[in-house]
């Protein structure tokens, strides 16, 4: 019974040693993963090239919008046709079990 209770802790000591040094990792890693945000955005916000970027983003919402509307405004359309592909599979699902 001892060697088991011995094995056991061993076993959880391992274990739990393991996993701090994973949390340690991972903490380094965010950690440098925010300051490496951070510079991008401190050096977003100063240098002007990134002008470019802001347009062709702007570009990029406003062709979103429109293809958005224009979906909905093909929606009913679309609608209708799935309707009726699916009453004719509905109906010669039906002929096909009779």
């Amino acid at each position: 019974m001892c060697r088991i209770n011995t094995i056991r802790l061993f076993l959880s000591t391992i274990v739990s040693t393991i996993l701090l040094q994973r949390i340690r990792f991972w903490a380094v890693i965010s950690l440098e993963a925010v300051v490496k945000i951070l510079r991008d955005l401190h050096r977003f916000w100063i240098e002007e090239d990134a002008q470019d970027l802001v347009e062709y983003t702007m570009i990029l919402c406003t062709l979103i919008l429109f293809c958005l509307s224009f979906l909905n405004m093909l929606a009913p359309g679309i609608k209708s046709i799935w309707n009726g592909t699916d009453v004719v599979l509905n109906s010669a699902a039906n002929v096909a079990s009779s």
